[in-house]
């Protein structure tokens, strides 16, 4: 029986979240399934493992059970990946949109050793300003603002939240934020200066130099001596220089 509030009233035209395609996708680390949510998420899916190949190779080589921290995880293309290696993984990511697509993603392809985290890392704990990209899920132009917006996210500093002991302490730290790297890394000094985190992979604008320099003496102050500048094969049109992948290994 319906309500009869309803009565008389046209079913309006609508896509059920049951009818958003599913593709699956063969990696070198198993299949991996995504929501296909608009077109910026068909090209994330569909370059998996040409745009960042060195990303796919870096997750390849960690240990399953390892903790793997991915900070800009988006609808956790590599979260997912990560996933299907066995890693723990601790999937930040502030942009709602995103974040309701990175969930899915995680639970259709059942990886309860994956935890998604609604927030922002940054520089500072508390609620700060977010530019939110309207354009369709699985857009990358999502940071903390320095002005007014009007969305607000909850901050938090990589000491910060490590002192909550709600999170894993990391293995591993994945940071692609577009612009705000070496604020966090500044702000992660407890877990920089112990034993635990044997990798990093940030993406670096290296037409920044001065934090590119500064990225780089950071992490070699605690250690982190074997630095990898990766330049996969999407840099041959320059389309998305001059960032660039910068991988450090603890010596």
């Amino acid at each position: 029986m319906m309500p009869n509030f309803i009565e008389g009233l046209a079913k309006l035209s609508f896509l059920d979240s049951a009818e958003v395609p599913v593709v699956a996708v063969k990696t070198p680390l198993g299949q991996a399934k995504f929501h296909m949510y608009g077109e910026y998420t068909e090209f994330r899916v569909r370059t998996l493992l040409t745009k960042e190949p060195e990303t796919v190779a870096w997750i390849s080589e960690i240990e399953a059970g390892e903790v793997l921290w991915d900070i800009g995880a988006n609808i956790g293309i590599y979260t997912v990946l990560a996933g299907i290696r066995g890693l723990v993984v601790n999937a930040f990511e502030p942009s709602p949109t995103n974040f309701w697509l990175l969930n899915q993603n995680v639970s259709v392809n059942e990886l309860g050793r994956v935890r998604c985290l609604s927030l922002a890392l940054s520089d500072k704990t508390g609620l700060v300003p977010f530019e939110v990209d309207l354009t369709p899920a699985a857009a990358g132009v999502n940071q903390i603002a320095t002005g007014s917006s009007a969305t607000i996210t909850q901050a938090y500093t990589i000491d910060d939240l490590l002192k909550s002991k709600v999170v894993d302490t990391p293995n591993h730290l994945k940071i692609d934020v577009d612009g705000i790297e070496l604020e966090i890394l500044r702000n992660a000094t407890s877990v920089l200066s112990g034993k635990s985190v044997k990798t990093v992979m940030c993406e670096v604008d290296e037409s920044d130099t001065t934090a590119t320099r500064e990225i780089h003496s950071l992490l070699e102050s605690f250690g982190f001596t074997d630095i990898i500048t990766r330049f996969p094969p999407y840099f041959d049109a320059n389309y998305y220089l001059p960032r660039a992948n910068h991988l450090f290994r603890r010596a």
